[in-house]
Formats: C-alpha cells, structure tokens, sequence
C-alpha cells in the first residue's frame, strides 16, 4: 500500500492512498508546487516499480529499503544522468509487541520528497503521521527534513520505552534474586542479557547514523534541520549510556546469581559431609559390634543400649568438634 502525504506552498494538507494518487503528487512535485511524502506499508513489486521508474533510485538502495531487516545506515548517493542527488537512511528501533522485537524503516530524502519503505504497520510511522496532522506548519510545513526528523524522533522515543521495560525487569530480578530457584531465575538473566546486546548493536548504529545527519555539509538537510536531528542525536546518545548502566547491572545480577549458588552449593556440601563422616562413624562401629567373633560384653542384657548410646556419643562428638571449628 501507498499512503500520500502532500503540502503544498500555500494549500492545504492532504492525505491519500493508492498508486495513481503516487504517480500524480510526484508530477506535481515535479512541477516544485508541492512537499510530497510517499509511505510505502509493505509494497508490493508494482509499487516498488512505479517509484523504480518514476524516481530512478539506485537499485542498491532499493534492495536495502525493500528488505526490512538491514541494519541502520546512513548514505548519500551522488547525481547521475537525470536523477538528482538523494539521501538513504536506515533506522531500526524497537516496537514493543514481543521481547526483543524491531523494526526497520527506510527513508529516501529529496529535495521537497520523503519516502519511506517498511515491511508492516509502523507505530513509529502513524505518530509521526498524527504530528503531521497536527500541526503541519512546524513539520512538513517548514520542510521535508522536518517529515523525516519526526519519523526519527519516533523511533528513537521507542528505545526509552524499551529501556524503561528493562528497568523494571532489572528490579523484579533483584527482588527475586535470593528467593526463586537457580533454573528460574537464570534463563530470564540470559534472556534480558541478549535483547540488550541486540538492542545495544542497534543503538550505537543509530547514533552514528544521527550523528552524520546533525553534521554540516549534507545540502539536502538545511541548517535548521540539522539543529533538530541534533537533538535526536543527543536522545540517542542518552539511550546509549543508559542502556550501558542496564547492561552493567545486568552482569552484576548474573555475577551476584552465580555466587549465591556457589553458597548454596557449599552449604548443601557441608550438610552431606557432616553426613557422611558421622555414617561412615557408625558404620565403623557397627561393623566391629557385627565381627564374627565373641566380645567381652556381648552376652550382658543391655549391649544393646550401650551399643546406641555409643553411636549418640559418636554423632554428638562429631557435630560438636565441626561446630568448634565453625565448618557448619
């Protein structure tokens, strides 16, 4: 599906859809009456030729656009025959419907021309939409850059979501750290280890890719622009930082996790071995009283007892002589 988002110099906004309504707002675009925004909700072959054909966009950054799972880049591609110049960025942000969930989104930026590729409905995409809707005069209004700052500026605000998620997963591991069982808590340690790995790689690649944005010299992204994708720049910096400080907390709670169940091995080894040094005691003894040969007090009535008041003496001498020596 095509959605058009369009603005012209003094007209009103409007949104449509369908194919026909693309090719028309890029003639008028063409004719420089009009901003124009092209999103593309998982394009099909005919949707994808008609912008091949129509904007004569570099196949390379076709195929990366259409994939839906390329890692954030940032690229300008230079002039050649009757194509201008254009700009093609990747970003990848987190979506929030399962652990460990992302989607990548792409955007091709020209002159007065946004477009964006993505594989499925982007909650990123239809709040950036309602920003437009919302006042056009401060984005697509003050130009095409500020269309794609506010997809962006999106995205990026899904990281804090997810890292706010993270933080109470941190909490409910700490609080649960010394009461539930080593084959609980350690999966969910792992798990939460590797979604901040993943989201971290795609962190620090996001960041590159607003850093390159809020730099001088891209004369599709103005002054004014570049002020704002700096501030995203700074969002996705803080991001980074604190998904380091959750990473780092992550790796105390394994470390402090694996210690504690090298005490509660201990503990359960001290136990069996107070065990069995009094069983192999008795045994010893049990094992004299059972010779096959007559002992001097075999034959008195109470052998017997004195045989288990032997064997208590033992036990509690044994207990005794480990307390002593505090090895339990």
């Amino acid at each position: 599906m095509i959605r058009v988002v369009t603005k012209s110099m003094e007209g009103p906004f409007q949104v449509v859809e369908g194919t026909d309504a693309a090719q028309s707002a890029i003639e008028r675009w063409r004719g420089g009456r009009e901003r124009i925004w092209l999103d593309l909700i998982s394009a099909d072959a005919g949707e994808v030729d008609v912008i091949r054909r129509q904007l004569h966009f570099d196949e390379h950054s076709l195929e990366d656009a259409v994939r839906g799972d390329h890692p954030p880049k940032v690229e300008e591609v230079g002039p050649e025959g009757d194509r201008p110049a254009y700009m093609f960025v990747v970003a990848v942000a987190p979506t929030g419907e399962t652990e460990g969930a992302l989607e990548s989104i792409a955007l091709f930026l020209k002159e007065r021309l946004l477009i964006t590729f993505h594989s499925k409905p982007s909650v990123s995409i239809d709040e950036a939409l309602s920003r437009l809707l919302r006042d056009p005069s401060q984005t697509i209004g003050r130009g095409i850059e500020f269309t794609a700052h506010a997809v962006l500026d999106e995205m990026v605000d899904e990281y804090d979501k997810l890292l706010d998620s993270f933080d109470a997963r941190i909490e409910r591991l700490e609080g649960h750290l010394e009461k539930e069982d080593t084959q609980q808590i350690f999966p969910r340690v792992l798990r939460l280890r590797r979604e901040a790995s993943l989201i971290g790689r795609h962190a620090r690649a996001m960041r590159d890719v607003m850093a390159c944005l809020s730099r001088e010299g891209h004369p599709l992204v103005k002054a004014k622009a570049r002020l704002a994708f700096r501030d995203i720049y700074d969002h996705v910096v803080r991001a980074n930082d604190r998904l380091e400080n959750q990473r780092e907390a992550i790796y105390s709670i394994r470390d402090a996790h694996l210690a504690l169940a090298n005490h509660r091995m201990n503990e359960v080894m001290k136990a069996l071995t107070v065990v069995a040094v009094i069983s192999g005691s008795l045994a010893v003894l049990t094992g004299l009283l059972g010779m096959n040969y007559q002992l001097p007090f075999q034959e008195h009535p109470n052998a017997f007892w004195a045989s288990i008041i032997a064997m208590a003496v033992i036990s509690s001498s044994i207990i005794a002589f480990f307390r002593w020596r505090r090895w339990i």
